[in-house]
């Protein structure tokens, strides 16, 4: 009786083995699967960096889907180039996409704007921010900076120093722009003057 329940559950074990190898089998043979990694790029692309903000859910989901749709998303440098870093957001996460975008043009977002949940904003984050960034100051497309005092606003120009040579667009906000500074000048020069 022992012996048959042992062939019992052995035949069970190989007939479980077998139906996971067909069904591996049949989703390799899938259409989906014979996608060219570029093609696949370019749709994935469309889909997380379609509108003026990037698709974060999108992505996350496209990266579930299986290990080749994870490791094309991960291999597609132009859905890592929209980089947002502030008060409500992951350092971690900013490093990881600048890692992953290679060599791509960024689109760079410090949003440090004073919001009443997060206390108050420090410099030093401030600079922390900045520091990450700036080694890929040559490859910044577009630079948005929200500050809340014009002090913090210079002490972010200060690291501006590298030539920045695709930069098109430049945004610096000040949120309470109204208060009494000692810096009423920019840093200069900002960019080594090339942008």
């Amino acid at each position: 009786l022992h012996s048959l329940e042992s062939k019992m559950a052995t035949l069970l074990i190989e007939r479980d083995l077998l139906e996971a190898r067909l069904e591996q089998a049949v989703r390799l043979q899938s259409p989906v699967q014979r996608v060219p990694n570029d093609l696949l790029s370019s749709i994935f692309s469309i889909a997380v960096l379609d509108g003026e903000e990037e698709d974060s859910i999108t992505l996350s989901n496209l990266m579930l889907v299986c290990r080749y749709w994870r490791e094309v998303a991960i291999h597609t440098p132009m859905l890592w180039t929209r980089i947002v870093m502030g008060t409500h957001r992951s350092v971690d996460r900013a490093l990881l996409k600048l890692d992953r975008s290679r060599s791509a043009p960024l689109y760079i977002c410090l949003d440090f704007s004073p919001r009443m949940e997060h206390g108050t904003v420090s410099t030093e984050s401030i600079v922390t921010a900045m520091d990450l960034i700036r080694p890929a100051i040559w490859r910044w497309k577009t630079f948005h900076l929200t500050v809340p005092s014009r002090p913090q606003a210079h002490v972010a120009l200060t690291r501006c120093r590298e030539q920045a040579p695709l930069l098109e667009v430049l945004s610096i906000r000040v949120a309470h722009s109204m208060q009494e500074d000692h810096y009423s000048a920019p840093p200069l020069p900002l960019f080594e003057r090339h942008t």
